[in-house]
């Protein structure tokens, strides 16, 4: 059975910033830099989102060296209300600009499923690591 789209599931967009799983978006050739927003606008725009639907607990997906993982590990989550944010990244592998997105995207429909546990592997065999945002 395939996953729903959750109007709680927020995607960090290079030509967006921050978009919801269930917004329309148009088409972008964009790579996400922080650099590219404000400095902090992301972060209050996250942690404002999460405060506002009552999230208590935030499961991130993103390779660690990226911006993207860049990005979540700055966000202050504890200052948000946040105490239980973990960080699912691919381990390190040859060929991670085709592997580790595949892997995370594999994670994430295994996570919404309730398929995600300790075993997990992706279908190119990486495991996941896991990492606490909150503190």
């Amino acid at each position: 059975m395939q996953s729903e789209i959750r109007p709680n599931l927020m995607i960090v967009s290079g030509g967006y910033g921050l978009a919801l799983a269930n917004e329309l978006i148009g088409s972008y050739d964009a790579v996400f830099r922080r650099k590219d927003w404000p400095t902090g606008l992301l972060e209050e725009v996250l942690l404002n989102f999460v405060g506002n639907q009552n999230i208590r607990r935030v499961r991130a997906f993103a390779s660690m060296t990226t911006e993207y993982g860049k990005f979540l590990r700055g966000v202050p989550w504890t200052q948000g209300g946040i105490q239980d944010a973990i960080m699912f990244c691919p381990e390190p592998t040859t060929g991670a600009m085709v592997l580790s997105p595949r892997a995370q995207g594999e994670a994430l429909a295994a996570f919404l499923d309730g398929r995600l546990g300790e075993n997990w592997r992706s279908s190119d065999g990486l495991k996941l690591l896991v990492f606490d945002l909150a503190r």
